[in-house]
């Protein structure tokens, strides 16, 4: 791959996606240590990681399609 300059708004915009998920899914693996009972821990922290998880996959498609100049939806074999 070929390195190719990507706008500024484009490089904000996923940098702000990807802080975003990352802040999401600790925000989620933190819910495992803090809460006690059993279905707490499996409910409240996958609300976080899987959204987390879908913020770094749009910026991961984002990324990749401006920097190779086109769309594949290569992103969604991942989830």
């Amino acid at each position: 791959m070929t390195e190719t300059a990507l706008p500024d708004w484009l490089a904000i915009v996923i940098v702000g996606l990807v802080i975003l998920g990352s802040g999401l899914s600790l925000l989620g693996a933190s819910g495992l240590v803090r809460l006690r009972s059993f279905y707490d821990r499996v409910h409240a922290p996958t609300l976080g990681a899987t959204l987390g998880m879908a913020l770094i996959l749009v910026a991961s498609w984002l990324y990749f399609g401006a920097a190779q100049g086109r769309w594949l939806p290569r992103e969604l074999l991942i989830a």
